[in-house]
């Protein structure tokens, strides 16, 4: 009985946890549907990741005020949903971060090496959010992440580097 009414639970709030961008799931976010879903929310499209580049670029304006973009990025392999970003042209949003905290509760606090340096957390299983200042860009960052397929990501991009080097190499060696 006991496992019946655990389960019973979980299938009813495991809907209610989903964590969604545009109406589309990112636990289970593919690079079709999001994308789609994106640009009928009526974001304008910047670049869109292909084979030498690893995340799209769309202005977002008119899709989270006060922000200028939205960066998707996907494994390349099965085009998984890896991490979405939006940039805000300030370091500080109080409102922002209330926002969020009535959303997902209290977050963890992450200290940096300067007091201004703050960044913040919340778990929403696979995924997390993170909300923190970029300095050298003079930016506020909000990231959706999934950290696992972030990692794919990475090492996808690590490879591809390492291959563009293999072939400057190459073409460096062949004109001799």
């Amino acid at each position: 009985m006991r496992v019946f009414c655990l389960l019973f639970l979980l299938s009813v709030a495991s809907p209610l946890l989903a964590l969604e961008l545009f109406g589309i799931d990112l636990a289970s976010a593919n690079r079709d549907s999001l994308r789609q879903a994106v640009k009928q929310a009526g974001a304008e499209l910047i670049e869109e990741a292909g084979e030498n580049s690893f995340f799209d670029a769309y202005r977002s304006e008119s899709l989270l005020q006060d922000s200028r973009r939205l960066y998707l990025g996907f494994v390349k392999a099965d085009g998984g949903f890896a991490f979405a970003e939006y940039e805000f042209p300030q370091l500080r949003n109080p409102r922002m971060l209330r926002k969020l905290t009535e959303r997902y509760g209290p977050p963890e606090t992450v200290e940096g090496k300067f007091l201004t340096d703050t960044e913040y957390r919340w778990r929403q299983p696979p995924l997390e959010i993170r909300l923190r200042q970029d300095w050298p860009a003079h930016a506020l960052r909000l990231s959706y992440i999934q950290k696992d397929r972030l990692q794919r990501l990475r090492r996808e991009q690590a490879e591809w580097l390492q291959e563009q080097r293999r072939k400057g190499d190459k073409d460096r060696t062949d004109a001799w």
